[in-house]
Formats: structure tokens, sequence, C-alpha cells
């Protein structure tokens, strides 16, 4: 079961990335911006310096990662030592889940964060987001 969803994490995270970073912004989670949406994870890679190749190495090499490690976990024999394995890299995958978020500079991510944790959602009057 963690198999298809582990390969394909990179690109759930990169759609919850967009659909959060638009509703923050108060566009259609619908209907990309043309050209105005370079936010997505490829974008920000090649900004911080890789080539279109490095960047599809990259992404390719961490979803093979995901599926083989996802794969490791579903032949353990033993169900205690499999529940162990999945829980430490669940929470490693998690940490460097969000150092990566954070190191690519999503600051929607941050403030959802404090509106969140802050109860800003409850606060704001209807109609206003900032």
């Amino acid at each position: 079961m963690t198999a298809p969803l582990l390969a394909l994490a990179i690109p759930l995270l990169d759609v919850a990335l967009a659909v959060v970073r638009r509703f923050l912004k108060r566009e259609s989670i619908f209907v990309a911006d043309r050209g105005a949406d370079r936010r997505h994870i490829h974008h920000l890679l090649l900004e911080k310096g890789l080539s279109v190749r490095q960047a599809a190495l990259l992404l390719y090499g961490v979803a093979l990662f995901l599926a083989i490690l996802s794969l490791v976990s579903s032949v353990t024999q033993d169900s205690y030592a499999g529940f162990a394995f999945l829980i430490f890299w669940g929470v490693l995958f998690c940490a460097v889940t969000w150092m990566g978020v954070q190191g690519l500079g999503y600051v929607e991510i941050n403030m959802a964060g404090r509106l969140l944790i802050g109860g800003g959602f409850r606060r704001m009057p209807r109609g206003s987001w900032f």
C-alpha cells in the first residue's frame, strides 16, 4: 500500500504545495496562472542553479529511493519490525521533506503554519485573508 504513495510522493507534494499557495493567494486552485505560477519544485530547483537535467535526475533519484524504501519495508516478515521500520523512515521522510520545503523558499507554507497554529483563520473577518 505504501509503495505507490512513496513513489508518487514528489508529485503529490508538488500538487499539495500548489493548492496551498493558490488558496492563500485567493486564486483558483483549479486553474494555473499562465506563466506566473513558477513556484513548482522543478522551477525552484532551476532557480537554485541546477540545470534541467540535474533537477530531473535529482527528482528521479528521490522518487527511486522512496520506491525502494517502500518495497523493502513491505517484505519485512515481522510485523512489529516492519511497523518500527515504517515509523522510523516516516519520521525521517517528514523531516527531510520539511527541510527541503524550507530550503526551496516556500514562504506561503510558513504563513499557513502561523495561521493554523495561531488561530489566524478563526480571527480573520469574512472575505479577508491578509
